[in-house]
Formats: C-alpha cells, sequence, structure tokens
C-alpha cells in the first residue's frame, strides 16, 4: 500500500513537471496551450503588465510623477549639494501626495506600490552625500520616473 501511494505521488510529479509535446514532430512544444499566461517581470522591481497592457493609474498619480520629472528636468545644472537637498524635500512632497490621493484597489495598488517603494529610496539618496553621489542618485531616479510611462496610464 505504501509503495502505492509513493508511486503515484511520483507519477503525479513528474506529469506535472513533464513538457507539452508537440505530436508532429514530438518535441517538447515551446507554447503550450493554457488560458493562463505566465508574466515574468523585466525590471528588477517585480512590476509586470496587465496582460500585456499598463496599468491604469489614478490621475493624480500620473500629475505627481509628472511633476516630479519636471522637477528633475533643469537638476542636471545644479552645482552643490544643497540644491540637492532642496530638490530632495520637493520631491518628497510630491510623494507624499501620491499616498494621500491614491484611490487605486486591487492588483494595479499592489503594482503601484511596488513602484513607489524603490522611488522613496531614490529619493532620499539625493539628499545624502558627496556631490557626484547625488548625481548619479539623479540619474537613477530620472531612470525609475521614466519606468513609470512603461506599466502604468
Amino acid at each position: 500500500m505504501k509503495n502505492y501511494i509513493k508511486l503515484t505521488l511520483l507519477l503525479g510529479v513528474l506529469a506535472c513537471s513533464t513538457p507539452e509535446i508537440d505530436e508532429q514532430n514530438n518535441e517538447p512544444n515551446e507554447n503550450p496551450s493554457s488560458s493562463e499566461e505566465v508574466v515574468m517581470p523585466t525590471n528588477s522591481y517585480g512590476i509586470v503588465l496587465n496582460n500585456g497592457q499598463r496599468w491604469v493609474a489614478n490621475p493624480e498619480t500620473t500629475q505627481s510623477i509628472d511633476t516630479m520629472l519636471l522637477l528633475i528636468a533643469p537638476a542636471d545644472d545644479l552645482i552643490d549639494t544643497n540644491g540637492y537637498s532642496d530638490l530632495e524635500e520637493r520631491l518628497q512632497n510630491e510623494y507624499s501626495r501620491i499616498f494621500k490621493r491614491c484611490t487605486m484597489k486591487g492588483e494595479a495598488h499592489n503594482q503601484l506600490h511596488s513602484y513607489l517603494m524603490p522611488l522613496k529610496k531614490k529619493i532620499v539618496e539625493l539628499g545624502d552625500g558627496s556631490l557626484e553621489k547625488r548625481k548619479g542618485a539623479l540619474q537613477d531616479l530620472k531612470v525609475h520616473l521614466e519606468l513609470y510611462a512603461d506599466y502604468f496610464e
């Protein structure tokens, strides 16, 4: 009886892990027919699209991201750490607005949080360290802010 249970479990595991076979050429099928789409994140933050489409964000969130992009546009000309500290403060205020005005729910809300958590860290980095370190943080922040449009509308 124990052997029968073990054999049944083993066959179940094998059935789940065996690739689907294309019957015409007897090779593993690269695109098995399934109603469930497997989506892998294309970024290091774990953000995924909504079945290939961008998530719908509330307009206030998009407005705040656009404002942040406008705030950092002239920042390449900053010449001292005080300018970066001022920029950090203004970005922090805009970041706080996102949370105050957020009305999103469900998976779109979860995906937005996956985007926003690293954004907070990148904003804070503008106010800490040498001028060169802050310049690097600014470039990272730009890249992250531009990523928003890839995943949210």
